[in-house]
């Protein structure tokens, strides 16, 4: 007889595997807020050169003076009057000398953040000259979850998956909340790679623990298989949604 027949004789799927894979799939649904946290908490506002602090203009006469339009008619995100532009008036009703030279946002940025009240670009200004370090803490996470598959996966080898994912439950909540409230940006950068690595490990263990239980017979047909995939992170991403636009800050 062989051991399929036997499982098959002693019962396929029972309450102890429906309780186990319904216990280990649970992580695997809140992975989706980590996985598409770049969407979120990097979106770009709308921005434009802070005008210096000696200019003493209406707001939008500020703008008009010290900001070239780009191609649309809009404020340009990356770039500034060196000296207001002729024809607007200084407080004093003096007008000002006017020059096209532009220079880089020397004194900042200002965001529109009526959509996104902070996210990791507006509050470490993360744009122009800076802009390609928002996609790197995307890519230091995913070295982390390389890093992770390969150190905890033999980690898990050796001590046991029990022992690994507890390890990689308390990693995801202290890197993730230690993220939320970095002070900088390298720092940020840091825990993102961390979460990563902690959650290659709970994605790969979950997996294997979710698929171990069930007779070889049971896995396609069975319901309890299907849920255990890459499908929980895709089916929370509908749920996700209206929570980013209840709690719209980057924390």
């Amino acid at each position: 007889m062989a051991f399929n027949d036997l499982l098959k004789q002693v019962g396929g799927v029972g309450r102890f595997q429906l309780i186990q894979v319904t216990l280990v799939v649970l992580p695997l649904i809140l992975m989706a807020s980590h996985n598409t946290l770049q969407n979120f908490t990097a979106a770009i506002p709308p921005h434009h050169c802070r005008p210096p602090a000696h200019a003493n203009l209406s707001k939008d006469g500020a703008l008009e003076a010290w900001l070239p339009r780009d191609g649309q008619g809009r404020p340009e995100s990356c770039l500034r009057f060196t000296s207001p532009q002729r024809g607007l008036p200084f407080a004093s009703g003096t007008e000002a000398n006017s020059t096209e030279d532009t220079e880089p946002c020397t004194d900042g940025w200002i965001y529109d953040n009526s959509t996104f009240p902070s996210t990791i670009v507006s509050e470490w200004n993360l744009v122009c000259s800076h802009r390609a370090l928002r996609q790197l803490a995307q890519s230091l996470f995913m070295v982390g979850v390389l890093l992770g598959a390969m150190v905890f996966g033999s980690l898990a080898d050796r001590l046991g998956r029990r022992k690994v994912l507890i390890l990689n439950y308390l990693q995801t909540a202290v890197s993730g909340t230690c993220a939320a409230y970095a002070p900088n940006f390298p720092v940020y950068c840091a825990f993102r790679l961390i979460s990563g690595m902690s959650l290659a490990s709970i994605s790969l263990n979950c997996m294997t623990l979710s698929e171990d239980p069930p007779p070889p017979i049971a896995l396609c047909p069975d319901p309890f298989h299907l849920i255990s995939q890459p499908t929980p992170p895709s089916g929370a991403l509908p749920a996700l949604q209206p929570l980013s636009w209840v709690y719209p800050n980057n924390q």
